[in-house]
Parts: structure tokens; sequence; C-alpha cells
């Protein structure tokens, strides 16, 4: 594992964690509660916190990881991999847990997660392509 793979799952990690507290954590905040009948959710105050950590530098080195197989670096090229590994990921899941659970008891929910989803990996993909491209003008320069 080089450098910028380790960079780039850093920034990506921080990047997942910080914007699914804001959009998840503060937008989305009563509808998520709302949408939670049945107890699916743990209380604010009893989240598992390594695990929550652990999994955001998980998707963190899997966005970067598609970046780097797939030699894009920038954030635009960062975003437009983030929306596509987005939309995939997030449809893949809330389908299958409509499908499956009582996690959404109608399937608006399903289509706003699935929006604040893909906004995350945009977001993540974003500052993972700037981590991954940087240096890259002055190693060009040079």
């Amino acid at each position: 594992m080089n450098t910028k793979t380790i960079l780039g799952t850093i920034a990506g990690g921080v990047a997942f964690f910080l914007s699914g507290w804001l959009i998840y954590g503060i937008i989305l905040e009563n509808l998520m509660k709302n949408e939670d009948p049945n107890g699916f959710m743990r209380p604010d105050g009893n989240y598992i916190w390594w695990a929550l950590i652990a999994g955001n530098f998980v998707w963190g080195f899997f966005l970067t990881w598609i970046m780097q197989s797939r030699n894009e670096t920038g954030w635009q090229k960062g975003m437009m991999t983030g929306l596509v590994v987005g939309v995939c990921t997030g449809l893949a899941f809330d389908l299958g847990m409509y499908a499956m659970s009582n996690l959404f008891s109608e399937f608006g929910p399903v289509f706003i997660d699935v929006i604040a989803n893909t906004l995350l990996y945009v977001i993540a993909g974003a500052v993972i392509g700037l981590v991954l491209g940087s240096n890259q003008k002055e190693a060009n320069a040079s």
C-alpha cells in the first residue's frame, strides 16, 4: 500500500464521517428518527463508535482503491466516481432493506436515503480526488 492510498483512505474516511454526521445527524435527523418505528437504530448515546469510525475508513479505502484502479485524480473525477459508486451502493443496500426488513415503512425515505448516500460519496470522492491529485502538478512541472 503506497502513501497516496493511505492518505486517500484517511481523507476519505474523515470526509465520510463528517459529511455523514452533517447529513444524517443534523439535516435528516428527524426523518431518520421518524422512519424507525421498530427501534432498528441505536439511540444516540449507544453508538459503537469504533465500528462507526472503522466503517467510514473502510468506505474511504474502497473509494480510494476504485479511483486508483481507474487512475482518477482531481476533485471533479472524484465527484463523478463518488456519484456512480454512491448511487449503486445506496440503491443496492436500500432496495434490499426495503424488500427484506422493516427499516423503511414506505418507499419515499428509500429515495431520500439514496440521495443522501450519494451525496456522501460525492463529497468523499472529491476529497479523495484532491488527495490523489496532490503533488501531481509539481511532478509534471519538474
